[in-house]
């Protein structure tokens, strides 16, 4: 992320705050291009020893909350402040991540307690509860663009959505939250997520993109997924059931960026035309980062998605099961 942010700030001439967000932006790992793939390694057993796909999993989701509520804070200390300053973020920051976390766990808490979701002796369809929980995300997230507090709002609605699982957990509920959870997929994958790349598709507009800024853009994906998966392979040489080549591989595999980027995009373009207007510095900055995720999308999605596929097989241990042998 810092590498991404300096790169942004060096090859775009960004303000402090709009290269932050430059970086948030794109060190979200694509959920939709990972995920599957890693629970499928676990289903065959490819890696299982290691813990391959267990890491490539929860990293990828810490990784996307990082991402969504880094991004959060720094587009609205650009939205609010034009480009913003250190002075800006100071104070901004610390209070949307409190703000936010404090508010979507007390959410939570109302929700579980006052009937709105399932409860021991109370038990709601699985569709409610996925009503429920989306208009209360959905009404936080509109309620924080309303006040300017984009990240505040997006660390609301993942602080409820984990505290409420975790009310379920610990009130004996696992199956409202499997079967909630299920609903929940289903919806994004029949929908949304076809949704979501259709407006890439018509949001990419590579006559307006400029040489340059296309190659300043490929400049930046190019050396922060070199920083990031020398990060990475790094970073778990303290694992001891990790050897070099499943190190490498869990590297390539956080290489993949769409969703996120897909859905964050044209935010701060869309912030700056509306407080500055078309053709403002804020908004050709915006335009930047507009058009830097859309090419890591084209670039990284297809590419690190034939990664895990390809070097799957030739770098994980596939897991040996004990043969039974009959004793006459």
């Amino acid at each position: 992320m810092l590498a991404t942010t300096a790169l942004g700030a060096a090859f775009f001439e960004l303000p402090i705050a709009t290269a932050f967000a430059l970086g948030f932006l794109m060190c979200g790992i694509s959920l939709a291009v990972v995920i599957p793939p890693a629970v499928a390694m676990k289903r065959t057993g490819l890696g299982v020893e290691a813990g391959v796909p267990d890491l490539v999993v929860a990293a990828s989701s810490f990784d996307g909350i990082l991402c969504i509520v880094g991004f959060g804070v720094c587009g609205g200390v650009v939205a609010a402040s034009g480009g913003g300053g250190a002075s800006a973020m100071a104070w901004k920051v610390p209070t949307q991540l409190v703000v936010g976390a404090l508010g979507g766990v007390g959410a939570a808490e109302f929700a579980t307690r006052s009937g709105l979701l399932s409860a021991p002796g109370n038990r709601a369809s699985a569709t409610s509860d996925a009503s429920m929980i989306l208009s209360v995300v959905l009404l936080i997230l509109f309620a924080a663009k309303r006040l300017e507090v984009n990240g505040g709002g997006a660390l609301a609605s993942i602080a409820f959505c984990v505290a409420v699982s975790s009310a379920w957990k610990s009130r004996g509920m696992e199956d409202a939250l499997k079967e909630t959870t299920a609903f929940m997929n289903a919806l994004w994958a029949e929908f949304a997520a076809p949704l979501l790349f259709v407006i890439i598709g018509c949001t990419l507009d590579l006559h307006a993109m400029t040489g340059d800024v296309a190659a300043k853009a490929i400049g930046i994906i190019a050396l922060g997924g070199i920083v990031r998966a020398l990060g990475v392979f790094l970073s778990t040489a303290a694992s001891e059931s990790m050897n070099l080549r499943e190190r490498a591989f869990i590297a390539l595999a956080w290489t993949p960026k769409a969703t996120i980027q897909a859905a964050l995009a044209n935010v701060v373009y869309d912030q700056a035309v509306t407080a500055h207007g078309v053709g403002s510095p804020e908004a050709l900055d915006g335009e930047k980062l507009l058009q830097t995720a859309l090419l890591s999308i084209l670039i990284t999605a297809p590419l690190g998605a034939w990664c895990i596929a390809y070097f799957a097989p030739r770098l994980l241990k596939q897991e040996t099961k004990p043969v039974a042998i009959a004793v006459a």
